[in-house]
């Protein structure tokens, strides 16, 4: 896991940059990777601050073209247990995010789409997101996820939970469907943004959103407890009806929404046990 510093000339916060946490979504290592080039190149300057880079977080899932090796990276950072790969890992990147005051996490997703974001409903992660070219911005990660697994001490803790859960602004940005060729060029015109609201370098024309993004709040997490396929072949924020089916097990049984809301990153290809898809309003 590389990890790249740059200084800038005055004093002023941290700035870290993620990319590759998941091994099969390249646009945010191909966008972090075109940053670290502009600064070593000198191309690029900081006006002030400090810029934290780390291209690919997770190497050996990205060699294998996959989002993960042993267990989902960006679940387990509230997890102690490093006996895997990546478990390690997290380990590794546990310090990286407590020792800066932003986040930026850039992804991708399955099902496709324009880039948006996960964050937090606070006015100073609110104002970030806004900084970012998005179409929305979803709240609500963590309760959620400790209303699915109630059982987990620390269920669904990514990077931007953890880092949040240690006094940092962090979001998780999602450049679009994994291969989609504007993917690392969306990344990009995040980091931008996010350089240009923490006053490490001056805003470039076009980087940020005309307008603060669309809020949604996720409200539920569909798991997927046994064999079965979604109803229908679902879009991310497609419409949904209260007692609308998502999904049909195996025994005929359904999931269904518990009210009206949008579908968000809905994945049928995912194990018995995880979720494959979310609820939002």
């Amino acid at each position: 896991m590389e990890k790249f510093e740059f200084c800038g000339l005055k004093d002023g916060p941290t700035l870290l940059i993620l990319g590759g946490v998941h091994g099969n979504e390249p646009a945010g290592i191909v966008a972090t990777r075109r940053l670290v080039d502009g600064l070593q190149s000198r191309a690029l300057t900081l006006n002030s601050g400090r810029v934290v880079c780390v291209p690919l977080v997770n190497g050996p899932a990205f060699e294998k073209d996959v989002r993960f090796i042993d267990r989902n990276l960006n679940r387990i950072l509230g997890e102690e247990d490093a006996s895997d790969i990546e478990g390690a890992i997290a380990q590794n990147l546990r310090p990286i995010l407590r020792d800066c005051d932003y986040l930026l996490d850039l992804h991708s997703y399955t099902a496709g789409g324009p880039p948006f974001l996960f964050g937090a409903d606070d006015a100073k992660t609110m104002a970030f997101a806004a900084s970012l070219p998005a179409s929305c911005v979803i709240t609500g990660w963590d309760a959620c996820y400790k209303a699915a697994f109630p059982d987990k001490p620390a269920p669904g803790m990514g990077t931007t939970e953890y880092a949040r859960a240690h006094g940092v602004c962090g979001v998780t940005y999602e450049c679009g469907q994994h291969k989609d060729l504007e993917g690392p060029d969306n990344g990009y015109a995040a980091i931008l943004g996010a350089l240009a609201h923490t006053g490490l370098m001056a805003a470039a024309n076009g980087t940020a959103s005309a307008k603060a993004p669309r809020h949604i709040e996720m409200r539920h997490v569909f798991v997927k407890q046994s064999a079965g396929d979604f109803v229908k072949p679902w879009k991310h924020l497609e419409e949904i009806r209260a007692g609308e089916a998502f999904a049909r097990f195996d025994d005929g049984t359904v999931q269904a929404a518990s009210q009206d809301g949008l579908i968000i990153l809905p994945h049928r290809g995912v194990g018995i046990g995880t979720e494959w898809g979310y609820l939002g309003v």
